[in-house]
């Protein structure tokens, strides 16, 4: 009766990987993208977020946050950067920066190195 109900969204194919065995390496977890502003200009995203290999044994709450990530691009949000930003945790980008709408998320993409 007039209650949204959020669909599950599946992470991008490349960060399905994450299965026993396969480990992911300290780094950066990158996001780009294409999007139309509210203003009407398409304008190219790219940011970083720093993982810290504490993070790396609980992968469960890594891909939780890397979703989360997903998601808000997806709902036509994206945080406020400039162009290669690495912001050092996934705290930062969510607490402490400011997030604006979008028109359209034309593409967008998440990855992550894994270890060999």
């Amino acid at each position: 009766m007039g209650v949204e109900v959020r669909r599950y969204r599946r992470v991008p194919s490349n960060l399905r990987r994450m299965r026993i065995g396969v480990r992911p390496r300290a780094g950066i977890v990158r996001f780009y993208g294409l999007v139309t502003t509210t203003e009407g200009k398409k304008k190219r995203i790219s940011f970083g977020v720093r993982v810290r290999e504490r993070m790396l044994r609980y992968r469960r709450n890594l891909m939780s946050l890397i979703r989360a990530t997903c998601n808000s691009i997806l709902d036509k949000e994206v945080p406020v950067h400039k162009q290669g930003d690495v912001f050092s945790g996934f705290g930062e980008l969510f607490e402490e920066t400011k997030w604006v709408r979008v028109r359209k998320v034309h593409w967008y993409e998440a990855g992550v190195h894994y270890e060999r």
